[in-house]
């Protein structure tokens, strides 16, 4: 899954979450974090910490890679930011 938005991340802990059959509290309990982080992040709501994010993931058995986009200008760049910024809640 192409993630590119808070909300395409909440999608996919949501997802996954529910595959291994936990509740948002189970989850919680397996990455350190407070049942209202799980449900905030799995809304999208900003404010979520990094750290948590990738514990969350890991916990899911999932994992986080970063590609260069070799052809992307820095106006590209600053568009696709823009973009992020407006889907944000």
């Amino acid at each position: 899954m192409r993630m590119q938005t808070a909300r395409d991340l909440g999608a996919l802990l949501r997802e996954r979450r529910l595959l291994f059959g936990w509740t948002q509290q189970e989850l919680a309990d397996r990455c350190g974090a407070s049942k209202r982080w799980i449900v905030g992040v799995e809304a999208a709501k900003p404010g979520a910490e990094v750290g948590l994010v990738l514990r969350a993931i890991a916990a899911l058995d999932q994992e986080v890679s970063v590609r260069s986009r070799p052809h992307a200008t820095a106006d590209e760049l600053a568009s696709f930011l823009e973009e992020i910024d407006r889907t944000e809640p």
